[in-house]
């Protein structure tokens, strides 16, 4: 699994429902994220970190149901990555062999029946985002038309 990447949650709420985003940072600490709707079909989350005079790397698993990007017939879209308001170069990390298939055992009570094994719907985009000694802001944008 992936999981292991992600040591850290940071909760958002949204909806009256508190959400998990997982991250994972090195040379920095994550202070605060925000989440803001910019338009009805954009959303951008600002997160504000505190860089260690090192260059960073901030690794953030953002379920759909927080923020998305998607074009207008419903594929997955890129988001855009601000830094301190400057466009910047990300990874999309995209897992291609783990299948989403539901597991019929007994105790997937939870699995959850609209999970298949189509790459649009896997419920998390996984982005990996490199920042330096200065950064103070990241900001995450995706457009959902």
């Amino acid at each position: 699994g992936t999981i292991e990447k992600f040591q850290k949650v940071f909760p958002i709420y949204l909806q009256n429902k508190t959400r998990n985003l997982n991250y994972n940072i090195e040379g920095g600490y994550l202070k605060n994220i925000k989440l803001s709707q910019n338009s009805i079909n954009n959303k951008t989350l600002e997160l504000l970190i505190n860089p260690f005079d090192i260059n960073g790397n901030l690794f953030i698993q953002i379920p759909r149901n927080i923020i998305d990007s998607k074009t207008s017939d419903n594929k997955d879209n890129k988001f855009t990555v601000l830094i301190d308001n400057k466009p910047s170069k990300f990874l999309e990390i995209i897992h291609k062999n783990e299948s989403y298939k539901i597991s019929t055992s007994s105790n997937s009570t939870s699995a959850n029946p609209t999970i298949s094994s189509f790459l649009n719907d896997i419920p998390n985009r996984e982005l990996s985002i490199n920042f330096d000694k200065d950064t103070k802001v990241i900001k995450i944008s995706g457009t959902d038309l």
